[in-house]
C-alpha cells in the first residue's frame, strides 16, 4: 500500500505550485527536493513504507515555502515511479532540483568524463530493475578494486568526513555503501537533458544538484545525527524543524510539519530543498573545490 495520507495530494500542490509561478511577474523560484534510494524495491509502484520522497518549494526573498510532499509514487502519471521523475525534472524548466545521492564517482575512475560514465551506468543490466546493482557499477567502472569495492571518497565528501559527518563511499558496496546510491542517480542523469551542476551548463529542463542533509544541517549545528532512529528520532526532528522555521526561513504547513515529524525521509527531503535554493539563487555557503567539475559537489545553503 502507498501512504495513504498522501494519496490525494500531487493534483492539488502541483496545480498550485505551477499557478503561482506562472503569474505574470512573479520573481520566485520553484525549488524541488528529492530524498533519494539505491534500493530497486523502493521505486515499485507499489511501497508499503515508502522512504524516496519528493518535496516541492517555492523560493521568495525572505522565505522558503514548501508546497507538497509526497512519496514518489504518487507523483502523477501512468509511468514507473523512476521514469516519472525522469518527466518531472524534464518538464520543470527553469526550476531546480537537489537529490540526496552522489552524482560521480571519485575523479579517477571518471576519466573519460563524467557524461561518459553516466550512460555507461545507464548500459549496465539492471534485472528488470529501474538501474544496476551497486557490485555492477563498481565491477564496471573500478574493475580494480575488490569484489566489494573499496572506501574511497571524492574531495567533497572527505571535506564532511574530516567535520564528523558519517558519508558513504560510491565505490563501496559492502554495508552502508554508497555504490548502490550512484547506481541509482547517475542512471537518472543520464537521461536528464536539462543542466546539471556543476558539470553541465544548459539544457532543456530543472537544473539538477546534489545534496546532502546531514551536512547541512552539520553546517548550521543543527544536530546531524540521531534523528532517524527509532527511540529518540521524532524528538530531534522536532528540534531541527523548529530550528529551521525559526532560524533558517522555512515556511511549511502544519500537516507538512507533522510528516516530518514522523520521518526522517520526509524531513530530508525538505532539507534538500536548501541546497536546490543554493544553486538555484546563487546561496552558496563556500567555492566549488578544484575537483568539482570531474566529480561533482554537495550544494550547501549559506
Amino acid at each position: 500500500m502507498r501512504a495513504s495520507s498522501q494519496r490525494d495530494l500531487p493534483s492539488k500542490f502541483i496545480a498550485s505550485t505551477l499557478s503561482e509561478n506562472q503569474e505574470s511577474g512573479n520573481q520566485r523560484v520553484e525549488l524541488i527536493g528529492v530524498d533519494f534510494s539505491g534500493n530497486a524495491d523502493q521505486w515499485r509502484p507499489t511501497v508499503s513504507r515508502p522512504n524516496v520522497w519528493v518535496a516541492f518549494g517555492i523560493s521568495g526573498a525572505e522565505t522558503l515555502k514548501v508546497s507538497g510532499l509526497v512519496p514518489v509514487q504518487d507523483l502523477p502519471g501512468p509511468e514507473a515511479p523512476f521514469l516519472k521523475l525522469r518527466r518531472l525534472f524534464a518538464e520543470r524548466h527553469g526550476s531546480t532540483c537537489a537529490i540526496d545521492a552522489p552524482f560521480s564517482l571519485p575523479s579517477q575512475f571518471v576519466g573519460e568524463g563524467t557524461e561518459q560514465v553516466w550512460r555507461r551506468t545507464s548500459m549496465l543490466p539492471r534485472e528488470n530493475r529501474p538501474f544496476c546493482r551497486g557490485g555492477a557499477l563498481v565491477q564496471a567502472l573500478a574493475s580494480d578494486l575488490p569484489p566489494r569495492g573499496k572506501k574511497i571518497y571524492r574531495d567533497t565528501e572527505t571535506h564532511w568526513i574530516r567535520k564528523g559527518v558519517n558519508t558513504r563511499s560510491t565505490t563501496w558496496y559492502g554495508p552502508r555503501g554508497g555504490a548502490p546510491f550512484a547506481a541509482a542517480c547517475m542512471s537518472l542523469l543520464a537521461g536528464h537533458e536539462g543542466a546539471v551542476w556543476p558539470f553541465q551548463k544548459n539544457g532543456l529542463g530543472a537544473t539538477l544538484c546534489e545534496a546532502f542533509p546531514a551536512a547541512q544541517l552539520r553546517h548550521w549545528g543543527l544536530p546531524h545525527r540521531g534523528y532517524s532512529e527509532a527511540s529518540r528520532g521524532a524528538t530531534v526532528r522536532r528540534l531541527i524543524v523548529a530550528a529551521l522555521e525559526e532560524r533558517h526561513e522555512l515556511d511549511i504547513p502544519p500537516d507538512l510539519r507533522t510528516l516530518c515529524f514522523g520521518s526522517a525521509d520526509s524531513l530530508d527531503v525538505v532539507i534538500c530543498l536548501y541546497a536546490a535554493r543554493a544553486v538555484g539563487g546563487s546561496m552558496l555557503a563556500s567555492d566549488l573545490g578544484p575537483s568539482a567539475r570531474a566529480e561533482g559537489w554537495i550544494a550547501i545553503h549559506r
